[in-house]
């Protein structure tokens, strides 16, 4: 019977996650999500989001200036 069986065990390793998706802005507007560990660096998040294809349209001729990283929540990426 489901009323004779065990409860279930907690085991706080199962609340933490391995990655995390992130949004990629580029002068304030949405161009995309990136997947990240949620310790990743700032050098790491940058390049999978210039991967991006819509990234890439949107930095096109133009220069990154600013880099804006907040881990666990957004990267936002200024242009000139």
């Amino acid at each position: 019977l489901v009323a004779l069986a065990p409860w279930p065990e907690f085991k706080e390793e199962m609340l933490i996650d391995s990655e995390i998706t992130l949004g990629v802005q580029v002068m304030g507007k949405m161009r995309g999500t990136i997947v990240v560990a949620p310790d990743a660096r700032d050098n790491v998040a940058l390049e999978k989001a210039t991967a991006i294809a819509s990234v890439k349209n949107a930095l096109e001729g133009k220069k990154l200036a600013r880099v804006i990283y907040k881990p666990g929540k957004i990267l936002n990426l200024i242009a000139k």
